[in-house]
């Protein structure tokens, strides 16, 4: 029961109407979609460190070119700023003062091509820091658009 005071406005006697409009009925979220909303045609091996850089090698399992769109790290404090960011011979990113983590890169340097990574082949990624890179402590998003976000948690 509710109670006339509970109408600032005043009560009105012949009671109230709610009227709810069409009703969304939005599927579950299991937290998926958030990182990926599409099933990425990327897959990635292992994190490995080497003095001042951390590489992974990155799979293409599509039959079309993907291209990096934006890369989204978070990296231990203990290796500094990012400095470089190469994909097989090309630099994509540099930044003589370095960036700090958690870092989002979507300007890059070079052509598309230089982030690009042909149909069934492979490239290596490779983060370069001020210090030497630690073994853990990473949690990178490649957004490769349409093709998907491959996410790394080292």
């Amino acid at each position: 029961t509710i109670k006339a005071a509970a109408f600032p406005g005043g009560f009105v006697s012949d009671g109230y109407k709610v009227t709810v409009p069409a009703v969304h009925n939005s599927p579950g979220k299991n937290g998926k979609e958030l990182v990926n909303p599409a099933p990425c045609v990327i897959t990635g091996g292992a994190l490995s460190t080497s003095t001042n850089k951390a590489s992974m090698v990155l799979t293409n399992n599509s039959s079309s070119t993907v291209t990096i769109n934006k890369i989204t790290i978070t990296f231990p404090s203990g290796n500094g700023k990012l400095k470089k960011i190469s994909q097989g011979p090309a630099v994509i990113f540099n930044s003589a003062a370095g960036v700090s983590s958690p870092a989002t890169v979507s300007s890059f340097s070079g052509t598309p091509n230089d982030r690009s990574i042909a149909a069934t082949s492979s490239k290596t990624i490779m983060f370069e820091f001020v210090n030497n890179a630690l073994a853990t402590g990473y949690t990178i998003d490649i957004d490769f658009g349409t093709a998907g976000i491959w996410r790394l948690t080292a």
